[in-house]
Formats: structure tokens, C-alpha cells, sequence
């Protein structure tokens, strides 16, 4: 039963997603009709109507500030919304679990308003380049960042688990996933979906730079299982994960790292220069490879749609039908306690 629950993060942010998208097509339908009856004559376009209360809109969003958290939890077409709720279902209920409510709730906060402001960023700068008013009146909103971001969690947390998908007719290993998620919309990005495009790799960008470099935990959350901790040990803090398997070039297919690394450590040496980030010593390398190994023995229940899940859920069918296969049979004769004999007779 509690593995079914929904913890308290996970389950308003869906609640939020819901609302909030509800909200605002119905705002933007009622304004859709109103102008069409004051303007008979004009051919209004939905995709010029937007709610700058609620999205971020470079032209109006300075003075709404919020936008920049819950436009991420604004969907703007029922799959979208659909896609994005599935999302975070699975995926926040998973790293709930793992993280803790207070990380899960930390982690969507920086994934939705860095890559809404990254975005946003961006088309101020397109407007006041070109001039174009469409820049400065585009509707930046909806959760392909944070799902960029659950991604590259994953990546973290159980890069070699296989996802399977369709009944086993699609299976990748999670590892693969973002890199996968990333070409798809950057394609979605050249047939015209550039709003998107910019999210996705933004939302992985700030998600890997947020657990690479800045993510704080504890080395008492590492170990397999509490019977593994010294009564007494004391907590050691940890900030980020230096990891070999969490660097940049590893989330290109295996033959492009060798090629790509020399270009990730030039990239990582300016990055020190500029003291945008803290450079990591061999130990801490070391370190956290082993804490690495030992935090992928304790992950709490197989990820959703991996093969361990399948398996168990193909145990639990199995399960219950042998149980109605057991109810479904007659009962025995009940006993009476007494038993007759009739001795042989000559």
C-alpha cells in the first residue's frame, strides 16, 4: 500500500500541472471567443493569445515573476499535458523516494526557473537584435526541462538499467535516454517547435551542472542499508558528484567518449578559471566512484518501465491468478471427529 501512495510533493506538483493548464486554456478560449465576436471580420490565432500571468512572455513577464516557476507546470495541448503528467508520476514518486521530499521539491525549483529564464533570455536578446515583435510576445511555458532534468537523474542514479517500452518491442538502457531525448527535440526545434527545443537543452544543461557540481547530500544516504552504519559515525557532506560515469562526454554513445572528453576537459578547465565551479581532486574522484557503486545498491525499488519492474509485475499477475485458481476449487469434506470400525468378520 505504501508503495502505491503518492508522496506530498510529487502528488501537488501534478495537481499544480492540472489546474494550472485547465486554467489557462480556459482563459485563453474565453478570450478567443470574445474577440471573435468583437472582430467578426478578423481571423484571430490562438497562438497569439496568451496569459502573461501565468507564462513567460519576454515582452510582460518582468513584472510577473512568478512565471518563471509555474509556467514549467503549463501545458499547452491535452498529449503535452498528458506526457508531462506520466512525468511526473513516475518519475518525482521515484525520486521522492530516493531524495526526500525537501531535494525532489529543490530540484524542480532550480529545473523550471533557470531554463524559463535561459529561454526567456534568449528571445529578449533575438528581439532587441532583429526587432521582430513576434520574439517579444512568444509563450514560453510546459515541462520538457524538467523531464530533461528527471533524465539526467536517472543517468545518475541507475545509467545501466534497461527501460522497456510497447511490451518489450522498445528496450534502451537509461544511460542512453537524455542523449535520445535531446536529438529527438532538437529536431522538433528545426521543424518549428523552437520554444521546446531551447527547454530541453536547458533543462539538461541546468540539471547536470546542478548534480555534477552544486548538489549537497549526505554520506550516511549512500550506504547500502542502516545496519551498514557505525553507531556514532558522523555525517560527511558531499557536494556534487564527481564521478567518472556522471561526466559530460559520458552522455555520448560509447565510441564518440574518447573523442569528446579532451574537448569536455577543456571546456571543464575554462569553467575552473572562471570559478563557476570548484575543481575535483583525485579523491574526491575516487570517492565518489565508490559512493557511486554503493548508492546503486540501495535505490529504493526497480525505476518504472525498467525490466525489474516488469518482472515484478508479471510475478504479482501471476500471483494473484494462482490465488483465484486456489479459491475457485471445492471445498473439502469437513472432518466429523469421530471415526467408524467395523471389525472382519470369519
Amino acid at each position: 500500500m505504501m508503495r502505491t501512495a503518492i508522496p506530498p510533493v510529487t502528488k501537488g506538483l501534478l495537481v499544480l500541472s492540472l489546474t494550472l493548464s485547465i486554467a489557462v486554456a480556459a482563459i485563453r478560449y474565453a478570450a478567443y471567443f470574445r474577440l471573435t465576436e468583437e472582430q467578426p471580420d478578423r481571423r484571430i490565432q490562438m497562438d497569439r493569445i496568451y496569459v502573461g500571468y501565468l507564462t513567460v512572455v519576454p515582452a510582460v513577464s518582468v513584472v510577473f515573476p512568478w512565471t518563471f516557476v509555474v509556467a514549467t507546470l503549463v501545458e499547452q495541448n491535452v498529449l503535452s499535458l498528458m506526457v508531462s503528467l506520466g512525468t511526473v508520476f513516475y518519475a518525482g514518486k521515484y525520486c521522492e523516494r530516493v531524495w526526500g521530499p525537501a531535494e525532489l521539491a529543490r530540484f524542480v525549483l532550480i529545473v523550471a526557473a533557470l531554463p524559463n529564464l535561459a529561454v526567456f533570455m534568449v528571445y529578449v536578446i533575438a528581439y532587441f537584435v532583429t526587432g521582430n515583435e513576434a520574439y517579444d510576445f512568444v509563450q514560453i511555458c510546459g515541462g520538457v526541462a524538467v523531464q530533461a532534468a528527471f533524465l539526467v537523474a536517472f543517468k545518475q542514479m541507475v545509467p545501466e538499467h534497461t527501460v522497456i517500452l510497447f511490451r518489450g518491442i522498445v528496450k534502451m538502457r537509461v544511460k542512453h535516454l537524455p542523449a535520445i531525448f535531446l536529438v529527438v527535440y532538437t529536431v522538433f526545434g528545426v521543424l518549428g517547435a523552437r520554444v521546446s527545443c531551447l527547454l530541453t537543452w536547458a533543462g539538461f544543461l541546468t540539471s547536470w551542472v546542478y548534480l555534477r557540481f552544486f548538489r549537497v547530500s549526505s554520506s550516511l544516504d549512500i550506504l547500502p542499508s542502516p545496519a551498514t552504519a557505525t553507531p556514532g559515525t558522523p555525517a560527511v557532506t558531499i557536494r556534487g558528484d564527481a564521478s567518472d560515469v556522471f561526466s559530460f562526454a559520458h552522455f555520448f554513445p560509447d565510441p564518440l567518449v574518447p573523442l569528446v572528453s579532451p574537448l569536455c576537459a577543456r571546456a571543464y578547465d575554462l569553467l575552473v578559471k572562471l570559478h563557476v565551479c570548484v575543481p575535483f581532486s583525485a579523491e574526491d574522484i575516487e570517492g565518489a566512484n565508490a559512493r557511486t557503486g554503493q548508492f546503486r545498491q540501495r535505490i529504493v525499488g526497480p525505476l518504472p518501465g525498467s525490466v525489474r519492474a516488469e518482472a515484478e509485475r508479471r510475478r504479482a499477475v501471476a500471483l494473484k491468478a494462482l490465488d483465484q485458481r486456489m479459491q475457485s476449487r471445492p471445498a473439502a469434506a469437513p472432518a466429523t471427529g469421530s471415526t467408524n470400525y467395523t471389525p472382519e468378520t470369519n
